[in-house]
């Protein structure tokens, strides 16, 4: 052993960073069977199922919003995974059984290395109020991306993401300024 923890504490974190992954399948399993509630893909008929499925979607928004700063920090790994593996089907495609354009693998590289780098500042400093709620909806809209089995919110979750990132920088922009100009005025 190199570092100065003990076995014991070094199996503890594995198995931290297990439950940590698991819960995570867990709540995209749990929001995207409450989404195919919600949009009446599971039974059209029984309305209690659309208000329960909206229900907890709603809580699991919420439990999303407040625990951003533990899961942002892995989004852009993720993304950038994905993106590397889609890069490998550019590459590849011609030799898989089903014909994939090329054209469409290259789109999805963009795709995860622009959500890629719009995530990635979360890495290092924890998501504010406006990102959060971009960080969120990217989330929950690849999940209804995968629910729906269209393509639309995941570039609308895409869109969601690049302007709550936005709507941060402007807000910090413009805050910076206020507190230089009141810096300004104290010291005269």
């Amino acid at each position: 052993m190199t570092g100065k923890r003990s076995v014991g504490e070094q199996v503890l974190s594995g198995l931290k960073i297990a439950g940590l992954i698991l819960l995570t399948g867990l709540v995209f399993a749990l929001l995207q069977t409450s989404l195919v509630d919600v949009l009446g893909r599971a039974d059209s008929k029984s309305a209690m199922h659309r208000l329960l499925g909206g229900a907890v979607a709603l809580g699991i928004f919420g439990f999303l919003f407040q625990t951003a700063s533990y899961w942002s920090k892995w989004l852009a790994p993720i993304l950038l995974f994905g993106g590397a593996r889609l890069a490998g089907g550019f590459v590849f495609a011609p030799y898989f059984r089903t014909s994939t354009p090329r054209v469409e693998f290259l789109v999805w590289t963009l795709y995860a290395v622009v959500a890629c780098g719009l995530s990635a500042r979360h890495y290092r400093s924890p998501p504010r109020l406006f990102e959060k709620v971009g960080l969120v909806s990217f989330i929950v809209c690849v999940t209804l991306a995968a629910a729906e089995g269209s393509q639309t919110p995941l570039w609308l979750g895409l869109g969601v993401l690049a302007l709550g990132e936005l709507s941060q920088w402007l807000s910090e922009r413009r805050l910076g300024r206020h507190r230089a100009a009141v810096a300004t005025t104290l010291m005269k």
